[in-house]
Formats: structure tokens, C-alpha cells, sequence
């Protein structure tokens, strides 16, 4: 493994998914993104929900444990503010704390071990732990996004039917990162 390839790609995969929760959310109403569909969470939920992870899994990351003492994980499934300005402050706050943690990993650590829930974990391990639960949750605030705005859903990549254009895009611009389909727009 290249810890440098691995480090920027996993960074990458990070920001990529806040991204397509970001533009999610953006299409939604203040009463949308609370909007709780049966007993399933709101948009609102899932999003106290990842940044309460990212904030006690990345505090500290190399120096204490994942799960912090002051993490109260049945709290992130309650909410206590129907404000969207608090929430987004919350949101930001966790990927800021996950920035940093991500910069202050040197190449030479992935192979060292920092603790969740006080079993050891090499910080690779840890990261993709983390990257792919939080890329569950994306897709799930993409799903409710999606079905609480229904026909006025804007795709945030390639549309059904769109392939032949992106896979033209990609051949006629080989630069065109994969990830991000901004000509489509």
C-alpha cells in the first residue's frame, strides 16, 4: 500500500460524500429536512447522527478513544433544535474536527493503532471503518432526500439515461474527475 495514494484518496472519498449529502440538503426545506417518514429518521437525524460520530471518533483521534465519554449516541437520534442553522453549524464542526484529524496523519502512522470502543485498530483500518459508515448514512440522507422531494429532485450524478453522455465527457476529457459530474449541468 502507498499510505500517501491512500491518504489523499481517503480524503477524497471523505469530501466527496459531504458533498453529495451538502447538495442533498440544499434541495430541501427547513420542514423536509426535518420530516421523519413513518419510524423511519429524518434527513435532520442523520445528519446529528454522522456528525456526532465524526466528532468523538476524530477529537483526539490519535491520542484517546473513538468513542468519547461525553458522546451520548441515543441523543443523536433526538432532536433537541428544529433550527437548520443549528444543525448545519454541528455539521460543519464535525468535518472541520475530521479535517484536521485527517492532517495531522503522516504517512508513515496508518499502521499505528488508535482505539474504538477500546478495541485497537490501525488507523487505516479506522479510516475506512469510518469512511464507510459514513457513506451509508450519505446514501440514506440521499434516499430520504429524494423521496421527500419526489419529482423535483435534481440527481446529483449521472441521471438515468445520461450515460452515453458522461461516458463521452470522460472520453472526450480524460482530466474529468469521475466523481464530480459538474458538466452534466
Amino acid at each position: 500500500m502507498n499510505p500517501e495514494a491512500f491518504l489523499i484518496d481517503i480524503r477524497k472519498q471523505y469530501f466527496y460524500y459531504k458533498r453529495q449529502a451538502d447538495q442533498a440538503i440544499a434541495q430541501l426545506t427547513d420542514d423536509q429536512l426535518f420530516h421523519q417518514q413513518d419510524d423511519s429518521n429524518s434527513v435532520a437525524i442523520i445528519v446529528k447522527h454522522i456528525s456526532g460520530n465524526l466528532l468523538s471518533r476524530f477529537t483526539d483521534f490519535k491520542q484517546s478513544d473513538g468513542e468519547k465519554h461525553w458522546r451520548d449516541r441515543g441523543q443523536e437520534f433526538v432532536l433537541h433544535s428544529t433550527k437548520k442553522a443549528d444543525l448545519t453549524k454541528q455539521w460543519e464542526k464535525a468535518w472541520q474536527v475530521l479535517s484536521i484529524a485527517l492532517d495531522s496523519i503522516d504517512y508513515a502512522d496508518v499502521d499505528d493503532i488508535v482505539y474504538i470502543r477500546k478495541q485497537p485498530h490501525r488507523i487505516s483500518t479506522a479510516l475506512i471503518r469510518s469512511i464507510t459508515h459514513t457513506a451509508s448514512h450519505v446514501g440514506q440522507i440521499i434516499y430520504a432526500a429524494k423521496t421527500v422531494i419526489g419529482h423535483d429532485w435534481k440527481n446529483l450524478s449521472i441521471p438515468l439515461g445520461g450515460s452515453a453522455k458522461y461516458n463521452e465527457a470522460s472520453i472526450n476529457n480524460p482530466s474529468v474527475d469521475h466523481h464530480y459530474t459538474d458538466y452534466l449541468k
